[in-house]
């Protein structure tokens, strides 16, 4: 009996560890769970409002001095976006995000989260390297500024 009170507190642990990972990697990537279908709506093909591109050091910035402001401006809405890749990568839900430096700041990122299906693409860039894309803004999330629905803009 006393054997299996110890493997069941031992595998509630567990559960309880796993669950505190999985919320923490939510947290610090400002990620959801991804959906079981592929997400191909218009707003992922939309143009984006600025014609030329906004540098991710001024956009940080810009939320940086007033993040309200940024969100009415900005929240939502298909943004071209230049920078330089600081880390290709996966969070926690497999899904690839691609972290663009912020110059001044070394120890903030934009992270830009793209399509599973994008992970080819992704594959060949390295970092250093200046990218261009199109993402839709989602604000910032625990100080950084957070981009979903990416595409390359060749």
């Amino acid at each position: 009996m006393e054997t299996f009170r110890k493997k069941l507190t031992v595998g509630i642990i567990c559960l309880i560890s796993i669950g505190i990972l999985i919320f923490l990697g939510e947290i610090k990537q400002g990620t959801k769970a991804p959906e079981k279908t592929v997400d191909t709506t218009q707003e992922e093909y939309s143009p984006p409002i600025n014609s030329d591109p906004i540098n991710v050091y001024d956009l940080t910035e810009i939320y940086h001095q007033n993040e309200v402001s940024a969100d009415l401006k900005f929240k939502g809405k298909r943004l071209k976006i230049i920078g330089f890749i600081d880390q290709i990568r996966k969070d926690a839900f497999d899904t690839p995000v691609v972290e663009l430096a912020v110059p001044d700041h070394p120890l903030m990122s934009t992270s830009c989260h793209f399509n599973k299906n994008d992970e080819n693409i992704l594959a060949q860039l390295q970092t250093g390297t200046q990218l261009t894309i199109v993402c839709t803004c989602s604000g910032m999330v625990i100080g950084s500024v957070s981009l979903n629905h990416c595409t390359i803009i060749k």
